[in-house]
């Protein structure tokens, strides 16, 4: 009995497919010295029901600034200055608001996103996302790259 549960428990996991979505392909005219960071984020339209990526290439460039010291002189200071260099919002097809679900509707099927809410402090809508669905963007030169990934 135990190894016929561990037989169908090892079964099950094996038919779970993590699926792949490109969600936005793109070239990003930046500078080729600094290191891009990207940054991704869900957004959810509640009066359409239409699911969004929020995209963002941030580079931190070398920033001079001015400073004055103890005794009063004005010395430089290097530091670092965060520039978004490409930032845009694109519709994710099949990415719905059901009632207060996250549904993302693939080829696989559906999978359940995570629930709409409001947050405790500031009472602003915030989408508690269950770990099912991830966005995930990447830098290969000037191409930038963002994929929804399904469990």
């Amino acid at each position: 009995m135990k190894k016929l549960m561990i037989a169908s428990l090892i079964l099950g996991a094996s038919l779970v497919q993590a699926a792949e979505v490109t969600v936005l392909e793109e070239n990003v005219r930046r500078l080729e010295t600094y290191y891009p960071r990207v940054h991704t984020q869900f957004h959810m339209d509640q009066t359409t029901g239409e699911g969004f990526a929020k995209v963002a290439v941030i580079e931190d460039r070398p920033y001079m600034d001015w400073r004055y010291d103890r005794g009063g002189r004005r010395v430089p200071e290097h530091t670092t200055r965060s520039v978004v260099v490409f930032q845009e919002t694109v519709k994710i097809d099949g990415l719905m608001l059901m009632d207060d679900k996250v549904i993302y509707h693939g080829e696989d099927g559906d999978v359940d996103c995570g629930t709409m809410g409001v947050s405790r402090i500031f009472r602003r809508p915030t989408i508690y996302l269950s770990g099912n669905c991830k966005l995930s963007g990447s830098m290969s030169r000037n191409q930038l790259t963002v994929k929804l990934k399904t469990k």
